[in-house]
């Protein structure tokens, strides 16, 4: 059961350097000095209020703004916070007068409720620690995914997106295939050209998905699902190989941790559940295997690191050695997509990148 906790007025404290942690600061805090932080969240449900399992979001861009003095921009870091330095002179924030504070929405990223702009006065404090305060500290802001449909397709493919109430919608180009816009629910993906029509239906949650073409001549399995979220393998600050036996598979480069024990934004966006997750272990593929037939229902694809964004993610089927399937796309360190290709009777998964980054991995989910 999910518990909820609702904050009347959401604010942001003014963090002493003595109790601040997981910071990245362009100016280190020492004593006698504070910041003004802005709060950045993964709003699950949508509803723009800050609540109990909704993790930091990383990487997000924050703009501070002064009347006669250059914008500065500062990322979250991986705690969710974007901290400017106050400090008389050589801060951020160097002196008295009015500022604002705005997020700068990342392109896989939306409001899911209007943010409430946020301007304040700083004032001269020679008491406080860092001698400014801020008359008013901002409120937390929640960002959601923005919704779609990544579509693997060939050159001479029509491709439709149908919606569980009947409504159709014509795929149009992408850089990586065909995209559909989409809200919550079940949809039906058809590929159409002169010798076949295909169709897959998936369902959308939270996650932006990419959708490849169904494996031909498959039979799904009965089974019930398996979701490998990666949580129960540690319980620490550490990292761990995946061991043979895990959800009964083999498995080769798949490395568990804990969302925060890298500094890369994509470990913490990439962590769609509990507190951990796995990657490809030094960028190098990561292989899972099985003795017996299974499917890939869906797995949660991030990049780990922004260098990684030039490339592509690969993901390839094999059944009993011969490749039978594969997907290259795009994949973000600041949001996840899931890659849901109900891919039925494999032997064989493998996940790499083409410039040998490494992927983050969770929710792995199979039959």
């Amino acid at each position: 059961m999910r518990h909820h906790l609702r904050l009347l007025k959401a604010r942001v404290c003014i963090c002493l350097s003595a109790i601040a942690t997981a910071t990245t600061m362009p100016v280190p805090l020492t004593a006698g000095e504070m910041v003004l932080s802005q709060f950045v969240f993964r709003d699950i449900d949508r509803d723009g209020v800050y609540e109990l399992g909704e993790p930091p979001i990383s990487g997000v861009p924050v703009r501070l703004t002064r009347p006669g003095a250059e914008p500065v921009i500062v990322e979250t870091n991986l705690a969710g916070f974007a901290n400017f330095l106050m400090s008389p002179g050589r801060g951020h924030i160097s002196g008295p007068g009015e500022i604002s504070i705005e997020v700068l929405l990342p392109t896989e990223l939306m409001y899911p409720v209007d943010p409430i702009p946020y301007s304040t006065q700083i004032l001269a404090l020679p008491a406080a620690p860092g001698g400014l305060v801020a008359e008013e500290t901002p409120p937390f802001v929640g960002l959601a995914p923005r919704l779609g449909l990544s579509i693997a397709a060939d050159a001479n493919d029509e491709v439709t997106c149908t919606s569980q109430e009947g409504i159709e919608w014509q795929a149009i180009e992408a850089s990586d295939g065909r995209h559909c816009p989409v809200s919550p629910g079940r949809w039906t993906v058809r590929w159409r050209n002169r010798a076949e029509i295909k169709k897959v239906q998936v369902e959308v949650d939270h996650w932006p998905l990419r959708v490849p073409k169904p494996i031909e001549d498959a039979i799904p399995s009965g089974e019930p699902l398996t979701i490998i979220d990666f949580d129960d393998l540690i319980t620490s600050n550490t990292l761990v190989e995946v061991p043979t036996g895990v959800a009964d598979m083999h498995w080769q480069n798949f490395v568990a941790t804990h969302r925060m024990y890298y500094e890369g934004a994509g470990y913490i966006n990439g962590t769609t559940s509990g507190e951990f997750a796995a990657y490809t272990s030094s960028g190098h593929t990561a292989r899972m295997w099985s003795d017996s037939p299974f499917d890939l229902v869906s797995v949660n694809l991030t990049i780990a690191w922004p260098a990684g964004l030039d490339a592509q993610i690969v993901v390839e089927a094999f059944r009993n050695g011969v490749l039978v399937s594969e997907d290259r796309f795009r994949g973000s360190h600041i949001s996840p997509k899931r890659f849901a290709p109900n891919w039925s009777g494999i032997t064989e998964l493998r996940i790499w990148h083409e410039s040998y980054w490494q992927v983050v991995i969770d929710d792995l989910t199979l039959k």
